[in-house]
C-alpha cells in the first residue's frame, strides 16, 4: 500500500512576544492508504497541533508535509445543528460546497439507512442518542468524499458502554470505506481496539518514540480484547507512554 500521508522531519513552534514553545521536535511517520493510525502520547505533546498541521489549518516551522488535498474532520463534539434534521445535518457541507446534487442526496439516505438511522433520517439530533449522534457526524464527514478521516478523541464524551459500541460502529463503516484514518485518543484499550499501527510521541516537544503494527487487526474491535497478544500490546504501549 502507498502512503497517504507523510511527516517528514516536521518541527513545530508558536511564538509570542516573549518566548517560542516547541510543540513537535523532528517528527517523522508516514499512515498508508486504508490504514487506521492512532496518535498516542502525554496530554498536551501536540496531539491536535498533528491534526491542525493534516488539515492545514497551520503549517510547520520546518519540515515537508506530504498528504491529500481532501480531509474529512470529526471532533469531540459531533456540531449537529439542532434545528436541522438528521439528513440537512449531513448534507450542509455540500450545500456550503455547493456540490449538492440528488445522486448525493439519495447516497445520504442510503449511508443512513445501512449504519442504522433510517428511522431517523427526518429526526431532529435532540432526539439521537450520544452513539446515533456521532454516526451522524461520521456521516457527515464521509459524504463529501474526503481522502482522509481525521478523528480527535470522537469517543470522549460518551460513557464507557456505549464508547465500545460506537467505536466499533465507526470503526466498521470506515473499514468497510476503507477510509485512511487518523485517530486521537488517551485511551490504551481503545487505541488497541481499533488501531492497525499506533504512533507513540514523546512528551513536549513531541518526537516519536515507537511505532507498533497490531497484528490482529483482521479481527473486530470487540474481538481484539481476547486475543492472546492484546495483553502484550497493552503492556508494550503502557510501558513507552510512562516511561
Amino acid at each position: 500500500m502507498q502512503n497517504k500521508l507523510s511527516f517528514n522531519n516536521i518541527f513545530m513552534s508558536f511564538y509570542d512576544l516573549e518566548k517560542e514553545t516547541k510543540v513537535l521536535e523532528d517528527l517523522t511517520f508516514n499512515v498508508k492508504e486504508g490504514e487506521i493510525c492512532v496518535l498516542l502520547g502525554p496530554s498536551g505533546c501536540g496531539k491536535s497541533t498533528i491534526l491542525n498541521l493534516v488539515s492545514n489549518i497551520i503549517k510547520p516551522t520546518k519540515g515537508i508535509i506530504m498528504k491529500p488535498a481532501s480531509i474529512g474532520y470529526m471532533f469531540q463534539k459531533d456540531n449537529l445543528l439542532d434545528w436541522l434534521n438528521v439528513l440537512d445535518n449531513v448534507l450542509i457541507g455540500l450545500k456550503i460546497n455547493k456540490t449538492l446534487t440528488k445522486e448525493k442526496v439519495d447516497y445520504a439516505k442510503e449511508l443512513l439507512t445501512k449504519y442504522g438511522l433510517k428511522d431517523f433520517i427526518y429526526s431532529f439530533p435532540n432526539t439521537l442518542s450520544g452513539g446515533m449522534r456521532q454516526r451522524v457526524a461520521l456521516i457527515r464527514a464521509i459524504i463529501l468524499n474526503p481522502e482522509m478521516i481525521l478523528l480527535d478523541e470522537p469517543f470522549s464524551a460518551l460513557d464507557s458502554q456505549t464508547r465500545i459500541k460506537v467505536s466499533s460502529d465507526i470503526y466498521e463503516i470506515i473499514k468497510e470505506l476503507n477510509m485512511t484514518t487518523i485517530l486521537v485518543t488517551h485511551d490504551v484499550i481503545e487505541a488497541i481496539m481499533l488501531a492497525d499501527k499506533i504512533i507513540i510521541l514523546s512528551n513536549r516537544p513531541a518526537t516519536l518514540i515507537k511505532e507498533i503494527d497490531i497484528e490482529i487487526n483482521d479481527l473486530k474491535p470487540e474481538k481484539r480484547r481476547n486475543h492472546q497478544l492484546f495483553n502484550t500490546y497493552f503492556d508494550i504501549v503502557w510501558n513507552d507512554i510512562n516511561d
